[in-house]
């Protein structure tokens, strides 16, 4: 079983090699070719993967924030509403 650790590293591993392709693919650059290789084109191939990205990458972003920042707001409700139906307000005079 992997660890949190080891997950985490794969995952950011995994997302930084994406970021490279993405890269090399939008300088229309290959990785690896030595002299005498010839490239094969796969550009067309992997077009439809890599707009994906770019697309849902575009959308993860600000979604994401979204829901963190409504989570805040949910939870910063639900302790005012505990307080105050406690009687306790921080603005109440002593």
């Amino acid at each position: 079983m992997m660890t949190p650790l080891s997950l985490a590293r794969l995952a950011i591993r995994w997302e930084l090699s994406l970021w490279r392709g993405m890269y090399l693919w939008a300088r229309k650059r290959v990785s690896g070719l030595r002299e005498g290789d010839e490239p094969i084109s796969y550009a067309g191939a992997t077009a439809a993967i890599m707009w994906a990205l770019i697309i849902l990458n575009a959308i993860e972003i600000p979604a994401l924030h979204i829901m963190i920042r409504g989570r805040r707001s949910a939870s910063s409700s639900t302790s005012s509403a505990s307080t105050a139906s406690s009687g306790w307000s921080a603005c109440s005079p002593s």
